[in-house]
């Protein structure tokens, strides 16, 4: 009964003590997780197994929420002047400036646009956000800088440089609509509930087959933790993506398209027009052996990859493999692609 009393006592303050200096992060949802466990111990008579299972989900709590409350410290009041864009590309903040007043429903005026997370190296950043901030690479700010330069002082882009902003453009609204959705406070909140989920299962199985954990059931429980993980960051995506395309011009729509319709992001894009290039000529016997058993090889793959993008099925599980977190690019494009059709069909109905 002490170790029972002692252990609702820990879970409370535990929530209690972290709930409360963090409270405009993850305040509700904690307490209501606190809440649950605290009762569900007084509601029932826990067996150890489920007892440890309930303490652990406990501990993982308040260290995610520990880990969120620091991360939300750092990039909300440590960014330096610095890491903002506007130090390095004057320019490019124009262009963001310009793209807060184009789109008022993104309420980009109320998010940091910086380079760099701090004690990140500037190279290493890409494309994201955080709980209020948005980050973009080098290079795209590079791109940015020059073709909105060319805006500021009245010269004219041509084509590919102002699908190139439009990819930008796009870009920058997925992040805006992570920051709209709350998406990285949820995930947290998803890692606390996966994880319960998962140590509720692995404790009932070893309540029912009275085994001990192996290293096995371990591994299968980080399995589960992953894909529970992966699942709601998808629709994360995906909602963000919505976002972006909804808001977005025309140009910015293409520009989305020309992202994910491309080799860095998707290796089968236009892969039934890929060709084997040709192994450089040599006269040795074995040279010429080694040739050609590699282009076998290299013929089988071509060939199952292209056999995998004509596949539904086989399209969607090479997708996940390379990232579970994230739709398929070609499924990502094809949204787009649905929007442009819709808005070009609304086009007629309201010229009539």
């Amino acid at each position: 009964m002490i170790k029972h009393t002692l252990f609702v006592y820990l879970n409370q303050k535990i929530f209690i003590m972290i709930g409360s200096q963090f409270m405009n992060i993850l305040k509700s949802k904690l307490f209501l997780i606190g809440l649950l466990n605290c009762n569900l111990i007084n509601a029932f008579e826990l067996t150890p197994e489920k007892e440890a299972a309930v303490f652990n989900v406990s501990i993982y709590a308040a260290l995610i929420t520990y880990i969120a409350a620091i991360s939300y410290a750092v990039t909300t009041y440590l960014p330096t002047e610095e890491m903002l864009v506007k130090t390095d590309f004057p320019a490019a903040q124009a262009w963001y400036d310009a793209m807060t007043v184009k789109y008022p429903e993104a309420n980009l005026n109320e998010k940091l646009f910086l380079q760099t997370i701090r004690k990140q190296n500037k190279k290493y950043i890409s494309w994201c956000s955080t709980f209020n901030q948005i980050y973009f690479p080098q290079e795209a700010l590079k791109e940015i800088e020059v073709s909105y330069q060319k805006i500021l002082d009245g010269d004219i882009l041509t084509d590919e440089e102002t699908l190139a902003l439009g990819k930008q453009e796009f870009i920058l609204l997925h992040g805006a609509g992570h920051i709209e959705h709350n998406d990285i406070t949820k995930r947290f909140m998803y890692m606390i509930g996966a994880f319960g989920i998962t140590e509720a299962a692995r404790a009932i199985y070893k309540e029912k087959t009275k085994k001990q954990s192996t290293y096995l059931d371990y591994y299968l429980e980080l399995i589960a933790f992953s894909i529970l993980t992966s699942i709601p960051t998808r629709f994360q995506e995906s909602a963000a993506d919505a976002f972006a395309y909804e808001l977005a011009d025309m140009n910015a729509l293409n520009g989305g398209i020309s992202f994910f319709e491309n080799e860095e992001v998707d290796s089968l894009w236009n892969i039934e027009n890929k060709e084997l290039s040709p192994f450089i000529e040599t006269d040795s016997i074995i040279g010429k052996l080694i040739q050609a058993y590699f282009r076998y090889i290299d013929q089988q793959e071509l060939a199952e990859k292209k056999a995998t993008k004509e596949n539904f099925l086989l399209r969607w599980w090479y997708d996940y493999q390379h990232g579970p977190t994230h739709p398929g690019a070609s499924v990502r494009a094809q949204s787009i692609r649905d929007e442009i059709a819709r808005r070009l069909q609304q086009e007629p109905a309201q010229a009539a």
